[in-house]
């Protein structure tokens, strides 16, 4: 009973000793460090750990609008869409980008406020009116609404910026009206 007393023991030290490390090594790492290793977990599909770099990042530099916008990505990819939202809005508030807008937008959107979502795709458009995912979104949250007319110049101006989603949306939305 001591020998399993002492092993459990071991263990839970040498265990906190790693987390110990790990926190150390966090710690020394630059705030870009820091999310470049959040983008590793990223691509690996890790995103909790992910997360916690981009976090991380964020808390040694506030001002770090990417890691917001990331650590919103990886939310989503974890179905969280409202702190989603609150990182893409933490993310604008320090730099306005289309895809910050787009992917409020959208999550927006998965929530069924879209009012709220075309208008981030609205100001996605206006920061870049060639930005055409903005348009395929704006046009799919349009004709949620029932406003299938302003979906469709929507789906038409993305095919015009040749998005490669357009025709099958104008197929599927446009036709009729046309």
């Amino acid at each position: 009973m001591r020998v399993l007393k002492f092993i459990i023991l071991f263990f839970i030290t040498i265990s906190s000793s790693f987390c110990v490390q790990a926190n150390d090594s966090i710690a020394n790492l630059s705030y870009q460090e820091l999310f470049n290793k959040g983008m590793v977990f990223m691509k690996d599909k890790q995103f909790e750990v992910a997360i916690k770099y981009f976090t991380a990042a964020t808390e040694k530099n506030p001002k770090f609008a990417d890691a917001y916008f990331r650590r919103g990505l990886a939310k989503d990819n974890l179905g969280l869409t409202e702190e989603a939202i609150e990182d893409y809005s933490t993310a604008i508030s320090i730099e306005e980008k289309p895809v910050f807008y787009n992917n409020r937008g959208i999550n927006k959107a998965i929530l069924g406020i879209y009012e709220e979502a075309i208008h981030d795709y609205n100001m996605a458009i206006e920061l870049d009116n060639k930005y055409a995912i903005a348009y395929i979104n704006r046009g799919y949250a349009y004709s949620e609404i029932g406003r299938l007319i302003d979906a469709c110049k929507d789906f038409n101006k993305a095919l015009e910026l040749e998005h490669f989603m357009a025709p099958s949306l104008i197929e599927a939305y446009c036709n009729e009206l046309y």
